[in-house]
């Protein structure tokens, strides 16, 4: 065997893994944390799942594997041209196949067209170049070239991947560095507690720097309940975006619709009145399902938005995993099943993430709204008359406990703004959650020195105390 066939087929070994690394990983350093997802999603519609943020990976996906194209036409060279295509068409529908078994994020039909499509250009590029130079000559310059770039290109991800990971929601972390001199310095008092609720568990962190604190630097993922209805809001607002001030597309309600909410009553779910020919905004849809929690609200926003239930979970799976947020897990919309699952770290970064959605953030901060045919529903989120509270979602159900994500917004005493995200997930009941939820926010304002600081209120100031809801929110 010739010293270029040799080199050619080992950097074809190292290329593979580096693919492997790409499609099965997403170039993530924490391998194992993939196999934490207990739902398959898998599309099978080409490109009906591609959105504006997506496109990227399609187009890495391409642009990764023309290399491939190129390394087995150096290192196959008996092979002819559509048996090498063949071997690109393979090994991809084998690594989706790896994706759908073990559970490591979307299987998608889409990938396997853009992986064997930009192999097919690296065949197509040495066929073409291979008729006007030397075949040994450009076979050392294709290996040479793409084991050098292979090597920076792995060098270059690591670092990056190493680097961003020291701010990775899941990892503990009790105070904040802050590089930022814009930004609000939080640094938590070694001398104050935080109150940390006695049942489940919890996390605290800051908008401007991520989570801050928790109640254990080995969470583990638990129901979200309707917690969930914030992912479920974050993907539709990426998949059909609405700017403040607009309503969006306007919904019809179905025989099928009423079908559905009978089926979320007989599960004690939590749902509020519709009628056959009623028709709501897609902005009066995502107040019934942020501001009263409607279960069936949330099903037909993602079906009425991603054309069907299985077609939100594998977007929403795919969200979160470009959200670098590995151990939440969405099953439905609405977080009735116990299969969609989150930590406190990541439910924090979630929060986060909603809160900077000028939508949802005026759509959480709401006590009420008036509704067609509803008429007035009222904010399930107790905690959002108290003073700086400004959202952000309920949860309950006999698997997940009481749970609430809440947000408050403070000066400190620079006079910036400091808006403070926590969760308790898993408490005993609505009582002890909501006291839960009081003490821990008030030792955060403590901890962080924002005690006896002028609160910034939310844009819509609190009109009337929420009512408390016994249904599964």
């Amino acid at each position: 065997m010739s010293s270029v066939k040799l080199l050619s087929r080992t950097v074809l070994i190292v290329y593979l893994l580096f693919l492997l690394w790409l499609v099965l990983f997403k170039f993530s350093l924490h391998i194992f944390e993939t196999f934490d997802f207990h739902i398959r999603g898998l599309s099978v519609i080409p490109f009906a799942e591609v959105t504006q943020n997506s496109w990227r990976d399609v187009v890495y996906n391409f642009l990764f594997f023309i290399p491939f194209g190129l390394l087995l036409s150096v290192s196959l060279k008996r092979a002819n041209f559509w048996r090498k295509l063949a071997y690109i068409l393979f090994f991809s529908l084998v690594v989706e196949i790896i994706q759908f078994i073990f559970a490591i994020g979307i299987t998608d039909i889409t990938d396997v067209i853009a992986n064997t499509a930009g192999g097919l250009l690296g065949l197509a590029l040495y066929s073409l170049n291979h008729t006007h130079f030397d075949s040994k000559k450009l076979d050392r310059r294709a290996t040479v070239t793409i084991g050098t770039l292979t090597i920076l290109l792995f060098t270059f991800i690591f670092n990056f991947q190493l680097s961003h990971n020291r701010h990775r929601p899941s990892l503990p972390a009790e105070t904040a560095s802050v590089a930022n001199t814009n930004t609000p310095q939080l640094t938590l008092d070694k001398n104050v507690q935080l109150a940390w609720p006695a049942v489940g568990q919890a996390a605290v962190g800051n908008a401007e720097k991520g989570v801050l604190a928790r109640t254990s630097d080995n969470e583990t993922p638990r129901p979200t309940a309707s917690m969930a209805k914030v992912i479920t809001a974050l993907a539709i607002m990426e998949k059909q975006p609405l700017e403040p001030g607009q309503t969006g597309p306007t919904y019809t309600i179905t025989r099928e619709d009423i079908i559905n909410l009978n089926a979320h009553i007989a599960e004690n779910g939590s749902v509020l009145p519709l009628k056959i020919g009623m028709e709501l905004t897609q902005y009066q849809a995502m107040q019934r399902m942020l501001i009263a929690s409607d279960n069936n609200m949330a099903d037909i926003l993602v079906e009425r938005t991603f054309g069907s239930q299985q077609a939100y979970v594998s977007y929403a799976n795919g969200m979160l995993q470009r959200m670098g947020l590995s151990r939440t897990v969405v099953a439905d919309a609405s977080g009735l099943s116990s299969n969609t699952v989150s930590t406190p770290s990541e439910l924090v970064m979630i929060g986060i993430a909603a809160l900077k959605n000028p939508v949802i953030a005026e759509i959480v901060a709401q006590p009420e709204a008036q509704l067609p045919v509803t008429g007035v529903i009222t904010n399930t989120n107790q905690l959002l008359g108290d003073e700086g509270v400004i959202g952000i979602k309920t949860g309950t159900t006999d698997e997940a406990g009481s749970c609430l994500l809440f947000a408050a917004r403070y000066a400190d005493e620079a006079g910036k703004k400091v808006t403070i995200v926590g969760v308790i997930m898993g408490d005993t009941d609505h009582a002890s959650l909501y006291k839960d939820s009081r003490e821990l926010l008030a030792s955060a304002k403590q901890g962080f020195g924002l005690v006896g600081t002028q609160p910034v209120g939310s844009s819509i100031a609190p009109q009337s105390s929420p009512r408390d809801r016994a249904t599964r929110q």
